[in-house]
């Protein structure tokens, strides 16, 4: 065998984001990878790393290959598991089927009932996954990044509010957990505080103390002329037409632009889900368009 696997090292770690983000310089998207979070999670008392797979060439010390995968506990009556798409250099097909296939059995043995995994309709991966018999379950997200100035913003229409912690930090967290879950809100506190204000717009449409819609936009880690906004939230108890809702996201995109400079932004990213999935329209009225990511489940009961 010109390969082996490996258990997990905490020395893998950075070769692994080094590896993800070598394969995916040239594309569209690139993944969040944080070294602080992966030593966070990785290195903790009880995270089970026999769900983490490193391939190398036999007696070479450069990492070739790794997926991750994971049991996710629990629901209804069933054990779920989730696994990702390989990272291989060079795209090495023999290295990415021997990672998936490592990653699938272990969890099987580890009595899995479904594997769930998330993948752009356009991965050429995709194919791999569904001879596996992976089936498309539903649409988990739509992401797209475009030029700032292919965008259609040219003016504010509103009256606008950057965050300000001490003083909307309840309320937008009310907001957070009615429309996208706890867990969103706690991970976009910490990116803020471990980014700061000055790479991480957030403003906001009132009406008086009342949050009308809210905005964000952040400096990429790797590529500094990338923003990335996740959506834009609006007040679920307002009824908010197409066309205010697209003067609004004008509004918060001209300020976050003014922030910044857009002279400093290249490109701009935005992924939508859920509900926001319903303000497509307006999102494409300022000229974005989307790649839809799909999820898929292998059933193993």
């Amino acid at each position: 065998m010109t390969y082996e696997f490996r258990e997990f090292q905490p020395d893998f770690l950075e070769k692994q984001i080094d590896l993800a983000f070598a394969l995916t310089d040239e594309k569209k998207y690139q993944p969040q990878l944080f070294l602080g979070n992966l030593k966070k999670t990785y290195l903790s008392e009880n995270f089970d790393t026999s769900t983490r797979h490193y391939v190398f060439k036999n007696g070479e010390d450069v990492l070739t290959g790794y997926i991750v995968s994971a049991i996710e506990g629990e629901r209804e009556g069933k054990t779920l598991a989730s696994i990702q798409a390989p990272y291989a250099v060079g795209y090495n097909k023999e290295v990415e089927n021997l990672l998936i296939d490592k990653a699938i059995s272990t969890l099987k043995e580890k009595n899995a009932d479904k594997i769930v995994i998330t993948l752009m309709e356009t991965d050429n991966q995709l194919q791999r996954f569904k001879e596996l018999n992976f089936e498309f379950a539903a649409e988990s997200y739509q992401m797209d990044k475009r030029d700032v100035n292919s965008l259609n913003v040219f003016e504010s229409h509103h009256e606008v509010t950057e965050y300000d912690p001490t003083v909307h930090k309840d309320i937008v967290t009310t907001i957070f957990n009615k429309s996208v879950g706890e867990l969103f809100g706690q991970f976009f506190f910490n990116t803020y505080d471990r980014k700061g204000a000055d790479r991480y717009s957030i403003q906001l449409i009132l009406d008086g103390e009342e949050i009308i819609a809210l905005g964000m936009l952040n400096q990429s880690d790797r590529r500094q002329k990338e923003f990335r906004g996740p959506m834009i939230f609006f007040n679920e108890e307002k009824e908010l037409s197409a066309d205010k809702k697209t003067k609004m996201m004008q509004s918060l995109y001209f300020t976050h632009f003014t922030k910044f400079g857009k002279e400093n932004i290249g490109d701009v990213q935005v992924f939508i889900f859920g509900a926001s999935i319903t303000d497509k329209e307006s999102y494409e009225s300022l000229g974005f368009s989307f790649d839809s990511f799909g999820r898929y489940i292998l059933n193993l009961s």
